[in-house]
């Protein structure tokens, strides 16, 4: 018997390829949860009197799952996004129509959910707020640039990692450009260059300029897949148990050394790129496929707000059971992190139920016309 590939929501069935993409997102997820999380929970570890220091076994398990996740996910977020994006671009008025969709897509999004991380914002522009916020004091010139922007060097807006979002948003205005470098013979070495100017930025320019070539390598990468016509789930279980071996290595070095070149962490993230599609081809075909699928349908939520009461979370529940052994430590990082993803997936699903619009409005349209009662069907 085919093993079963598909979901069906209502009748309208999603396709192999839908499947491998939800679950390829929901392990991006994880890493980008999990680089925020591993990388935060040292101080609520702090904060109740067992610094990580004082363990050498869980700083050394949480420290190698914060060099794991750096990177890992966000990357080939901007991948994907650059291979559908080049989906039928050359087609006349694909790019104004593409920019337009994302202006709604993902700049709502980008507004709404920066304007709800930051309620020192909220309460100057809703006056019945600054009542219950005596504190916040008055507005600043710069109070546009804190929120949606961010300040130099780094440029993280109020809720942090939707510089994503923004500098996704600029890759769409500048694919005219990178469009013409795919189609061209220079092709790779656009794609090189912008690996050399990412690795350049990532070294000695933190912040604003290395997301945003970050941004253009992972699209331009992506982007030279789709027009290269590469199949975008075309690795093999072989490359996927290579890719994990480099990528255990580039952690290891990086844990050790911190060369300043950086290379280890662009290795490190292509061969990512390569482990999380290979991976998600085979655990499409698996009995986990529709809870994966359904997890990745609530990723973009997920990565709107995970930030928002994490280290809330992190610290309260460290406070309640006071780890103090390095097994307890491990085990409360990893439990503490699926439970972070947990309480931003029951958000998701509760506005699902209850309130749909809402639910569309705030993530840009991404729930429209779906029961999302999800049925395995063989293909």
């Amino acid at each position: 018997m085919t093993p079963p590939v598909y979901m069906q929501i209502k009748s309208q069935p999603y396709s192999e390829f839908t499947v491998k993409l939800l679950i390829a997102n929901f392990l991006c997820q994880l890493m980008v949860v999990g680089v925020h999380h591993f990388g935060g929970i040292i101080n609520s570890l702090a904060a109740t009197g067992h610094p990580l220091e004082d363990h050498q076994t869980a700083n050394a398990v949480i420290g190698f799952m914060y060099v794991l996740a750096i990177g890992f996910g966000t990357v080939l977020f901007f991948v994907l996004a650059g291979y559908l994006f080049f989906n039928g671009y050359e087609k006349d008025g694909a790019w104004a129509r593409k920019v337009k969709s994302r202006l709604f897509s993902i700049g709502l999004p980008y507004v709404v959910w920066n304007f709800l991380a930051s309620p020192w914002f909220t309460a100057l522009l809703i006056p019945l707020f600054a009542l219950f916020m005596p504190s916040v004091g008055t507005p600043r010139s710069c109070s546009f640039n804190e929120v949606f922007i961010g300040q130099y060097p780094a440029f993280y807006p109020a809720n942090g990692p939707l510089w994503f979002l923004r500098e996704l948003l600029l890759m769409t205005l500048a694919s005219p450009l990178i469009y013409r470098m795919l189609k061209s013979r220079l092709a790779i070495y656009w794609v090189g260059a912008t690996l050399g100017a990412w690795m350049l930025a990532a070294s000695f320019c933190y912040g604003g300029i290395e997301n945003i070539t970050q941004a253009m390598f992972g699209f331009s990468l992506g982007g030279y897949w789709k027009v290269s016509g590469r199949q975008l789930f075309g690795f093999s279980p072989r490359q996927a148990i290579g890719a994990a071996v480099i990528i255990i290595a580039c952690v290891l070095v990086r844990m050790e050394y911190d060369p300043a070149a950086n290379i280890d962490l662009a290795v490190k993230c292509v061969a990512a790129c390569v482990l999380v599609l290979a991976l998600s081809s085979i655990l499409a075909k698996t009995r986990f496929a529709p809870v994966l699928a359904t997890l990745g349908e609530a990723s973009f939520f997920i990565y709107l707000v995970h930030c928002i009461g994490r280290s809330l979370i992190s610290d309260n529940l460290i406070s309640i059971f006071n780890p103090s052994s390095d097994i307890q430590i491990i085990l409360a990082a990893f439990s503490i992190w699926a439970i972070i993803i947990m309480y931003a997936f029951a958000g998701w699903w509760i506005l699902r139920r209850i309130a749909p619009r809402t639910l569309y409005f705030l993530t840009g349209g991404r729930v429209k016309n779906r029961s999302f009662r999800p049925v395995r069907t063989e293909g």
